[in-house]
């Protein structure tokens, strides 16, 4: 048995070290590894000692921690927009044939930063040559499977088959990655919070890291973006896993939405004119007018409509204005206390709605607890709380404060819903569907739950259930209220959700 101040102790060492965050069911499976490694004292005694692991085995403990499962060609619209964009507007940039360089952080058993490779290599042969990639990762025994390039066939479910015929050859039940091609990509055991010198100022293109963010605590996550800001050249981008964000951790970056796909481009870039003016062939073609082909518009126009709400409501304003998600429109409730009937919301929370909309969850939370006791603990208010603590990414307090909600109701959509995103941040994807569900039982025009829901069983294998529920979210989408998107948006503005909702689709309709 392990002592909890131990295991709290160890924690705290693999997050200082490594950034790695232990989610609460992944306490005991630290446990049972710090049983099995620890220095025991005197048997005579009966003494242990205290736990002092060495660099090795808090390595060891930490990769408990991680899931080194993926795939070739995972999130096939992000491989899109860089053969489409980013690699166009990175071939553009700087000096005439310079090298584009590519890193793949936390790259885990190789299949990202081959697929990178063999993306470019059968999609932009001009370019080919002039790109190194780069992948690294804190496994040994990943990195050491990276450089074999031997693969199961499961691992290779999402290649086509003329592209598997190409870039692989058998070997016994397993898929050979041809040697002309393995060559293509560098592989390093390395930490990412290693001293300075891992990543050089300004020395990348483009950074690959998907899907990783999610293991790290928040304080490791915003130094991993900032690292990564600075390795990038100004124009360079960034791709993040599809549950991963920038929301509220950098202001480094222009957010973009192409082929289905977000990713980020570095700020301080020149723009390319189009293609007649000269641009990169590959650049992607001017937006029709009146209509936005990128994050970048959305929220131009989304921000122009903020601040025609604020000049009229006199609360967020001035440069600190975002483009924030209101419609001139009543707010309804936050919650559904009984299945017939919703409360109105008290006006008192007008304000703090208007910082959740300007992403202003510090100053929101602390005008929240300011409030009287009365005011501040009504369902609607926690309601609140939970939504702007889960913007500043302060899991465990959200979690308390909904199971706080759903004592006092268990008729309570919104709470479930928010539930569901912790349990995906925690890995625990069963019991998010499962409060998925119960927000749709609860609220059947629950657009967001729909969408979550729709994602998870994408990313499951399940086409038939996917497409089902992404139907329903496009559709609950173009009804459901400013107040709904404001608070389960994610900070997107209603267009964008639609348009994943409909890239999403467009992704399995190949499926089963």
């Amino acid at each position: 048995m392990v002592d909890p101040a131990e295991l709290d102790r160890v924690e705290v060492l693999i997050e200082e070290r490594f950034g790695l965050s232990c989610a609460s069911w992944q306490r005991e499976r630290l446990a049972a590894a710090i049983a099995g490694s620890r220095r025991r004292g005197d048997a005579a005694g009966g003494q242990v000692a205290p736990f002092e692991p060495s660099r090795e085995e808090l390595l060891a403990l930490a990769l408990e921690l991680t899931v080194n499962e993926t795939y070739f060609f995972r999130e096939s619209t992000q491989l899109d927009a860089l053969i489409e964009v980013a690699l166009p507007e990175r071939a553009g940039a700087g000096a005439r044939h310079r090298p584009l360089r590519v890193l793949s952080a936390g790259c885990a058993s190789g299949e990202e930063a081959y697929s990178v490779a063999l993306a470019i290599r059968d999609r932009a042969p001009e370019v080919a040559e002039r790109v190194s990639i780069h992948g690294m990762d804190l496994s040994g025994a990943a990195i050491s499977h990276a450089r074999r390039g031997v693969y199961a066939p499961w691992a290779l479910r999402a290649v086509p088959e003329r592209v598997r015929e190409r870039y692989f050859r058998p070997e016994g039940p397993n898929f050979q990655l041809r040697d002309q091609h393995r060559v293509l990509v560098t592989f390093e055991q390395r930490n990412l919070f290693d001293p300075d010198g891992l990543l050089p100022p300004e020395s990348l293109d483009i950074i690959f890291c998907r899907n990783v963010s999610i293991y790290f605590s928040e304080r490791a996550t915003r130094a991993a973006i900032a690292r990564f800001s600075a390795a990038l050249a100004p124009g360079g981008f960034l791709f993040l896993g599809h549950t991963e964000t920038l929301r509220g951790l950098s202001d480094e970056f222009d957010m973009l939405l192409t082929h289905g796909a977000i990713y980020y481009r570095r700020k301080g870039h020149r723009q390319q004119g189009h293609r007649q003016q000269g641009s990169p062939e590959g650049s992607p073609p001017p937006a029709e007018p009146g209509r936005p082909d990128s994050w970048i518009e959305v929220i131009r126009q989304a921000s122009e409509r903020v601040a025609e709400l604020t000049r009229q409501h006199g609360e967020v304003s001035g440069p600190e204005a975002p483009a924030a998600r209101v419609a001139a429109q009543p707010p309804r409730s936050l919650v559904v206390t009984e299945p017939p009937q919703a409360l109105e919301p008290p006006q008192a929370l007008e304000p703090l709605r208007r910082l959740v909309a300007a992403e202003r969850f510090e100053e929101g939370l602390a005008r929240l607890r300011a409030m009287p006791k009365g005011a501040s603990a009504t369902p609607d208010a926690q309601l609140l709380e939970a939504v702007m603590l889960s913007g500043l990414g302060r899991i465990e307090e959200v979690e308390r404060v909904c199971s706080r909600l759903l004592e006092g109701s268990e008729w309570h959509a919104g709470a479930h819903y928010l539930l569901g995103l912790c349990r995906e941040h925690a890995r625990d994807l069963g019991r998010a569907v499962s409060h998925y569900r119960e927000a749709v039982r609860i609220d059947p025009g629950f657009a967001m739950a729909h969408m979550r829901a729709g994602l998870l069983a994408r990313g499951a294998g399940d086409h038939l259930g996917a497409r089902l529920e992404l139907r329903q979210a496009l559709a609950q989408l173009d009804r459901a209220s400013a107040e709904h998107v404001l608070l389960f948006g994610g900070g997107f503005p209603r267009g964008v959700l639609q348009a994943l909702c409909r890239a999403d689709l467009g992704a399995t309709k190949g499926g089963p």
